[in-house]
């Protein structure tokens, strides 16, 4: 069972290098603020990290990876999501509340 959860994202810290970094991922700050504000989940990732995954407005799904520090979080790389991201992005945005959930 694939563990998935929400947090709570206070702020974001940017600097030229992460922003230059997005930008190569064809991503842009505007977008990551957005997933972050907007309807997201949470996965465990590589190495201890997080794998933030939600929609732009425009329906784009972003993977963002973030070193957390209580609800800041440095931004250390966003990319579009991959397919299996994205199928799962679906399957839990199916199932409603933005809650605790297990996959």
């Amino acid at each position: 069972m694939l563990q998935v959860r929400v947090i709570s994202i206070i702020s974001l810290v940017w600097d030229e290098w992460n922003v230059a970094h997005i930008d190569r991922h064809n991503v842009l700050k505007g977008e990551v603020e957005e997933v972050c504000k907007g309807t997201y989940f949470v996965l465990d990732g590589y190495k201890d990290r997080l794998i933030i995954i939600g929609p732009t407005r425009f329906k784009r799904v972003l993977a963002i990876d973030p070193e957390p520090e209580e609800g800041i979080y440095y931004v250390v790389t966003a990319r579009v999501a991959d397919k299996k991201e994205r199928k799962l992005y679906e399957k839990v945005k199916g199932g409603g509340k933005k809650d605790d959930k297990t996959v």
